[in-house]
């Protein structure tokens, strides 16, 4: 049974036309149900561009399309959550798309392959569409499993978002268990743990690192294509939740496959990949943090000066 696609949308014109397009040029996109859920706007500086959205969802052409308004701004996390939560309830698995995203013909084809293949392996709960940038990567490559999850074009089933803790509870190991905080960010790859606390102090509101940490703590696996079946689009300052660390993947982007990868024979960590991520991921928070100190440099050389030459 082909999974249905929940679709979120908000006040991006051009990003939501551009996702529409790629999403129906997939292969058998016209036998699939297709939800898209469109959140209000925040306040009268949004209602226009949310109209121009609604209006573009409204004119494309699908025989299975269903539209879910929302009269009030959810907010993208309380969006996800509630649309995940009911098309899983209806059913049973869903492949989630969000409107910055650019999907790869193919991306259909490998979301319910994935989906059907590990229906019955409890350990695997999410199938990515997106990989990191692999240099020697072929489109014909075997599909991986890593045990972290994503949220750039995904999927998953009842059976595994019924684990989804909204309330991230029980984080405590985290806090008194360096080994164990340390897996949780990758060995020092990525500040989930911080990004968690944030999320408690509620200085965040992001459904992902509640759903990382609800896989997490069941040993769960994420299977990822070789190369990326799923380009984002939004890491131009136009989004709601874009960040610094997020426009460093701008140049991770590459031209999407057409073909679907196979599918692994095991269901088990891919070292090799997981090595690799550490060594695309490195060079980039190298980056970011050279950046970083150059701004602060320059910050104390411009105090420095301005002490130096006195009150006027």
């Amino acid at each position: 049974m082909a999974a249905p696609i929940a679709l979120f949308v908000f006040r991006r014109p051009d990003k939501t036309r551009a996702t529409l397009a790629s999403l129906a040029r997939c292969r058998g996109i016209e036998n699939i149900d297709l939800y898209i859920f469109c959140d209000g706007p925040r306040g009268t500086h949004d209602e226009q561009a949310v109209a121009d959205v609604r209006a573009i969802v409204e004119a494309f052409d699908h025989p299975r399309k269903t539209l879910v308004i929302s009269t009030e701004n959810q907010g993208l996390a309380r969006s996800i959550i509630a649309g995940v939560t009911r098309l899983c309830e209806q059913y049973g698995r869903v492949i989630v798309v969000e409107d910055d995203l650019t999907v790869s013909p193919a991306f259909l084809d490998y979301m319910n392959t994935g989906l059907d293949t590990f229906a019955d392996y409890p350990r695997v709960m999410q199938i990515s569409g997106f990989a990191f940038a692999r240099s020697n990567a072929s489109p014909n490559s075997t599909a991986r499993f890593l045990p972290v999850t994503t949220s750039w074009g995904w999927a998953t089933w009842e059976r595994s978002w019924h684990d989804f803790d909204p309330d991230a509870r029980d984080t405590d190991a985290l806090r008194s268990n360096y080994a164990l905080r340390s897996r949780f960010d990758l060995g020092g790859l990525f500040g989930y743990y911080d990004m968690l606390q944030r999320q408690e102090a509620g200085r965040i509101d992001s459904w992902a690192i509640r759903w990382y940490w609800s896989v997490f703590r069941r040993d769960g696996l994420v299977l990822y294509p070789p190369i990326s079946l799923v380009r984002n689009d939004g890491l131009d300052s136009s989004g709601t939740h874009t960040s610094r660390s997020k426009l460093l993947w701008r140049g991770l982007n590459h031209e999407l496959p057409e073909s679907s990868p196979p599918m692994p024979d095991q269901v088990a960590i891919n070292q090799a990949s997981l090595a690799e991520l550490a060594s695309i991921v490195d060079p980039l928070f190298y980056r970011r943090a050279r950046n970083l100190l150059r701004c602060l440099l320059f910050r104390v050389n411009l105090t420095m000066q301005t002490l130096m030459r006195g009150p006027r």
